[in-house]
């Protein structure tokens, strides 16, 4: 059956918003920890909704539709930031509330300029289950535990690879963005002995005074 297919992407920073079209009007109000989301539909046809909503906190108390308590899943594979989904049949008008709990959704912290002979950490206390997607092979001797990835880094330039992470009752992609500088090599230097040729060089005509 056809969908009407919501997700806003409103400023975090935001407490409210509202668009209208011919077809929609849709509201949204932050209080707290309370989300709600008011979507009325002026179309002939009604049709069902597919809701898709960026995670406020880590985990979710309850969700309400007309008062009405409905379930809702996690969007698996979000790159950037976590997400719910709610499916819901047609109706001409959803109030919609998301109760969150929990804790804020944290990003990961890491060096973001690096040497290529430098070693690449990200560690966390509030997320787990740390995984690598590594397209442009950035990476070298990976290690990964519970909360933490280390490696090597390979290459120079601005580079991009992917971290899974786990908070709550959400994984996701965080996309880790790094500029390598290149070390050259010093210089090799060689210690002055009996078979070093020497050279006298007149600096006399670089100077205005006697020396």
């Amino acid at each position: 059956s056809r969908q009407l297919m919501i997700r806003p992407g409103f400023p975090s920073s935001w407490d409210s918003a509202s668009v209208k079209t011919p077809h929609i009007s849709f509201e949204f109000l932050r209080h707290g920890d309370k989300e709600t989301y008011l979507l009325k539909q002026h179309t002939y046809k009604k049709l069902g909704l597919h809701l898709v909503i960026p995670a406020f906190k880590d985990n979710i108390a309850e969700v309400l539709v007309n008062d009405k308590r409905v379930t809702w899943s996690a969007v698996q594979n979000t790159i950037g930031k976590p997400a719910i989904e709610i499916e819901l049949p047609a109706q001409e008008s959803y109030k919609i509330v998301i109760n969150w709990t929990g804790n804020k959704i944290a990003k990961l912290f890491y060096r973001k300029e690096m040497y290529d002979f430098d070693s690449f950490v990200v560690e966390s206390k509030t997320q787990s289950h740390f995984e690598l997607y590594d397209p442009q092979n950035v990476l070298t001797k990976v290690a990964t535990g519970k909360n933490f990835l280390s490696a090597k880094l390979k290459g120079h330039g601005n580079k991009t690879f992917f971290v899974k992470t786990k908070q709550g009752a959400f994984s996701w992609w965080q996309p880790v963005d790094i500029f390598i500088t290149r070390q050259y090599p010093a210089i090799e230097t060689r210690p002055i002995d009996s078979n070093t040729n020497c050279e006298n060089i007149d600096l006399s005509n670089l100077f205005n005074d006697a020396v």
